[in-house]
């Protein structure tokens, strides 16, 4: 705009300096008399004011455009940060409006994180879908927020002794149950029988010989081949106590009462629960010596 200025009060006192050492006769417009150099210099001059009038309004508008342009693409890498992040919060932009709306449609779990400019968390979340544990309170994320369960979900395959910390904490119900599974593994038997969590074959699999065993079972939410099997593995030989250990659980009742041939009593069980699986094995002992692991082992 200066180099504008000057070259053009230039340009016009080259011209008026022309037309004044030339033939510099008076010219009268609407009664005014002068001469034709001062005319000249006058026309150009009122072109010169309007030609810096509209250059000065149109770098007016230039000028906030493109602060509105900085203000939307701020906004945007904003909004992109918050859509990769899943944080409730999306800034409107006044001119960019196609590209915030496409922001909309940014999955952050799904992205391939790689490291670039203004964008440096990116690295952080790449590590994480390495499978590394990286520290996001920078990032002021809730517990509930999918990059933190990804965190979290890591730190436990790292570490099974931070489930007994996690199942503490506010997170989402699946990722609790995890926690709760992985500490089922290794927590004192009085502990499993507070935590709120259905145990299955392969935690009781492994405190066979657990004095709590007993209260386990009862807690427990078994397939019937599952309490089958579990019968299986107990080495006590007294079929009392056998029973009074499987109480209630009527499938290894009734594999227990057929290992030892209490026949009479595998038939009540049977008959009484519904047990069909055993059925033709019970026809079958009444007429040999058959053995019932034997025929469990052809069944499954």
């Amino acid at each position: 705009m200066k180099k504008y200025i000057i070259f053009s009060l230039i340009f016009i006192s080259a011209i008026v300096l022309v037309i004044y050492t030339q033939d510099n006769a008076n010219l009268g417009f609407f009664g005014v008399n002068l001469p034709v150099s001062m005319w000249a210099g006058a026309i150009l001059g009122v072109f010169w004011i309007f030609s810096i009038l509209y250059f000065g309004v149109f770098n007016f508008k230039s000028f906030f455009y493109k602060k509105r342009i900085e203000k939307d693409v701020k906004n945007i890498l904003e909004n992109i940060k918050n859509r990769i992040f899943y944080k409730n919060s999306f800034k409107e932009v006044k001119e960019l409006l196609n590209i915030n709306e496409f922001t909309k449609l940014i999955e952050g779990l799904e992205i391939e994180p790689k490291k670039i400019e203004k964008f440096e968390f990116l690295e952080d979340l790449e590590k994480l879908k390495k499978g590394e544990v990286v520290d996001l309170k920078k990032y002021k994320l809730d517990n509930k927020n999918p990059w933190v369960v990804k965190n979290y979900e890591n730190r436990l395959k790292a570490d099974k002794n931070f489930a007994r910390e996690l199942i503490k904490k506010d997170v989402p119900e699946e990722l609790k149950i995890k926690a709760k599974k992985i500490y089922a593994t290794f927590a004192p038997s009085y502990e499993l029988l507070n935590l709120d969590i259905d145990l299955d074959f392969e935690i009781l699999k492994e405190r066979i010989e657990d004095k709590e065993f007993k209260k386990l079972l009862e807690k427990a939410k078994l397939k019937p081949i599952e309490e089958i099997e579990l019968a299986r593995l107990t080495k006590n030989e007294n079929p009392d106590e056998e029973m009074k250990l499987f109480e209630n659980l009527h499938w290894a009742e009734a594999y227990i009462a057929l290992k030892y041939n209490h026949l009479e009593l595998a038939k009540e069980i049977v008959l009484k629960h519904n047990l069909k699986f055993f059925e033709y094995f019970i026809k079958i002992k009444e007429n040999s010596q058959a053995d019932i692991d034997e025929y469990i082992n052809s069944r499954i």
